[in-house]
């Protein structure tokens, strides 16, 4: 239960992530890299918060990442807005 939590938990920063990204579009891929690296380490300290594991907070940040995005790029596609 607690990693169904957390897979929560990360998919709603990375939606945040979406929707700082859609806001800022005229900003450079450097500052997006750099907002994207600092809620990485958000996501990944709250994992190995929550299960009480480095390993498992790391296996769990990095299955949410692509999910959330490959579930994204789907939708999108599934939609036609791309």
């Amino acid at each position: 239960m607690k990693t169904l939590t957390v897979f929560m938990v990360q998919f709603i920063i990375w939606s945040a992530y979406s929707i700082i990204e859609w806001l800022s579009q005229h900003d450079g891929r450097v500052s997006k890299s750099i907002l994207l690296a600092i809620l990485i380490y958000f996501a990944y300290i709250i994992a190995q918060k929550a299960m009480q594991s480095k390993k498992r907070g790391i296996i769990i940040t990095i299955i949410s990442l692509p999910l959330y995005f490959l579930c994204r790029e789907l939708f999108w596609a599934f939609v036609g807005i791309y």
